[in-house]
């Protein structure tokens, strides 16, 4: 009997230690093997895919492919002014231009005139202190009540030069922001900076692929209305993505050095949104995502 008892309370130890334990710990362990089983499950369900947005990677090839392996504004400026002339419904840039900003560099001069030619969209970073706020602001329509989210509101900002920024069709919020394991799973909807909303750049560039009209944000919890198309919010006011695999990745983008060649036919870009990045380490930070 008291062998009995020895083990009963052994038992109960045993379950009120691993009870704390799970107190103590459980709740972030939990939290990462559920992020794990979603990351698997959006790359193991097909995502509906749109053909309408193209990328354009100023990859080695380009960089390789100019004088001195030095890709500039210059080069950057003869890229939009081809895919200007292939008529694409809007072009939008992973990239800041934040610094040597004199409109009248030839290069800054050729690179303004170039937006000109195109709707672009013009990314901007979170940034120490307010660099003047970003522009031209996009349209967006509130349906009330509507819960904001705190997360939405920026202090700072990192935007393109002035001298390009009016001469673009939009400004958008570029950052990215990764999860307590460093993994990027989700894009933050809106970034408010004093009393303007701007779009994430990727929820920019959805919509225009779409050919949606002014978005419209509402609800508790907030929901962003994409014409007919409801994009339902977490409570922090992000949207989690699909992470696309090396595969589609490869399928729908270009090397810049490509386009600017006129290797790349002007039907594969008529008509599409067209993103520009980079996919080298040096010049964008690769991120670690659900996909690899």
């Amino acid at each position: 009997m008291a062998k009995r008892y020895r083990s009963l309370a052994a038992g109960l130890i045993a379950s009120l230690a691993g009870a704390l334990a799970l107190l103590a710990l459980g709740e972030t362990a939990l939290e990462r093997q559920r992020e794990f089983y979603f990351d698997a499950l959006t790359q193991a369900v097909p995502a509906t895919r749109s053909d309408r947005i193209v990328v354009v990677d100023i990859d080695r090839k380009a960089f390789q492919s100019v004088p001195n392996r030095d890709w500039t504004r210059a080069e950057t400026a003869t890229l939009v002014e081809r895919l200007a002339a292939a008529k694409p419904a809007a072009i939008a840039f992973d990239f800041i231009f934040s610094t040597d900003c004199a409109p009248d560099v030839p290069a800054n001069a050729a690179l303004a005139q170039a937006i000109g030619k195109v709707p672009t969209v013009l990314g901007f970073l979170i940034g120490e202190t307010l660099d003047g706020a970003p522009h031209p602001v996009p349209k967006l329509a509130l349906h009330r009540p509507v819960d904001v989210p705190e997360l939405w509101f920026v202090e700072g900002t990192e935007s393109s030069c002035t001298f390009l920024q009016d001469r673009s069709s939009a400004a958008a919020a570029a950052f990215l922001v990764g999860d307590e394991d460093a993994v990027v799973r989700r894009v933050q909807a809106y970034a408010i900076v004093g009393n303007a909303a701007y779009p994430a750049l990727g929820v920019e560039v959805a919509r225009l692929a779409a050919g949606a009209r002014t978005p419209v944000l509402g609800g508790k919890p907030a929901w962003l209305r994409h014409d007919s198309r409801v994009l339902r919010l977490d409570e922090d006011g992000s949207l989690r993505f699909v992470a696309s695999g090396a595969g589609a990745i490869a399928a729908r983008t270009f090397s810049a050095a490509d386009v600017v060649a006129g290797t790349v036919p002007a039907e594969k870009l008529a008509g599409k949104v067209v993103l520009i990045g980079s996919s080298l380490p040096n010049l964008g930070g690769l991120r670690t995502s659900a996909s690899m």
